[in-house]
């Protein structure tokens, strides 16, 4: 059953299509140290982001949509060396793991690749969609996350940008890489979100 816990009906961000946004019911196994380690992190009780083992023991149901949902499956089981480009534009994608801020699952979102120097610069467009997308309020309440970058993947944290000079020159690097980011934002009133993600530890490889 799919329920508006952590997104129904959003667009995905990546192309502004319409799709929906996977939704679980938030049960988690436990019984392991690794577990422990997941829930300690989703009450608060730890400020360590779960290994990818313990998140592998979370529930995670991928998307609906199914060029979305195989995009990230050919990204992952590949380990980076496919289905890093947004259908046949050529142009790069990462994929931002992060949480359901009502459920504590776990979600998978493809963005368009932004790089400020080691960062990376996450916008939440929906192709200029009245709303924001479902994973910026996932962000603004779980704001650790791990992005791939094909063969690299990295723990990080994000923080919505709010300086209107750090804003401004982000969102010229965002259009630089990819132009219809401006057309979304003349399509909509709402002020479009600007994250950046940065480096918490060394990336893996």
């Amino acid at each position: 059953m799919w329920s508006t816990a952590d997104g129904e009906n959003a667009f995905d961000t990546v192309s502004g299509l319409f799709c929906m946004i996977e939704v679980v019911d938030g049960r988690r196994r436990s019984g392991d140290a690794q577990q422990s380690n997941w829930e300690g992190w989703i009450s608060g009780q730890s400020d360590t982001f779960p290994s990818m083992e313990a998140l592998a023991m979370a529930n995670y149901i991928p998307s609906p949509r199914d060029w979305v949902r195989e995009q990230v499956e050919l990204y992952e089981s590949s380990g980076g060396t496919k289905g890093t480009t947004l259908r046949d534009t050529g142009l790069p994608v990462v994929i931002v793991t992060h949480i359901g801020n009502k459920t504590g699952a776990i979600r998978k979102t493809p963005l368009m690749r932004v790089k400020d120097r080691n960062n990376y610069v996450l916008i939440g467009s929906v192709g200029g969609a009245p709303n924001d997308p479902v994973w910026v309020h996932n962000l603004r309440v779980n704001p650790d996350v791990e992005i791939r970058d094909e063969t690299v993947v990295s723990p990080m944290r994000v923080r919505e940008v709010k300086d209107e000079s750090e804003r401004s020159r982000l969102w010229k690097l965002a259009v630089a890489s990819f132009p219809p980011y401006a057309e979304y934002q003349e399509r909509t009133s709402r002020r479009i979100p600007v994250f950046v993600a940065e480096q918490t530890q060394s990336p893996a490889s």
